[in-house]
């Protein structure tokens, strides 16, 4: 990601995120409670997880990952900086805009109003 224009970064969830705070690995917290969305709606985050953070340059996939993210908040989707190196996520398609960074992400805005409703995310997979 060197020598390229700047990249807007989102990730999507249902925890309390605040701007100016941070999403972190999940090995950060001394509890299971993990803070990035599953693999696939319905089931659990891969093993690596508990390594990185998960973000996207896509707002629609955010909002996706949103709806389908563990936890009982509204999704929301975070505008956030990677802390970290960026990498594409090996456990998506090449044609997916699915990331994941070695750090943390810090949340420079939340956005609470969705693009797609809950349904359309689901759809939206499949075809993802």
């Amino acid at each position: 990601m060197r020598d390229e224009q700047p990249v807007t970064w989102y990730h999507g969830t249902r925890r309390g995120f605040t701007r100016g705070g941070y999403v972190t690995p999940r090995n950060f917290h001394r509890s299971k409670d993990g803070t990035s969305a599953p693999l696939q709606p319905g089931k659990a985050s891969p093993a690596d997880a508990v390594e990185h953070t998960y973000l996207t340059t896509s707002p629609l996939l955010a909002w996706v990952y949103a709806w389908a993210a563990p936890g009982r908040g509204k999704p929301k989707v975070l505008t956030v900086e990677p802390m970290g190196d960026v990498y594409r996520d090996p456990e998506h398609s090449a044609d997916m805009e699915a990331y994941r960074c070695d750090g943390w992400l810090r949340v420079v805005n939340v956005d609470t109003e969705p693009i797609i409703t809950e349904q359309e995310a689901r759809d939206g997979w499949v075809t993802a």
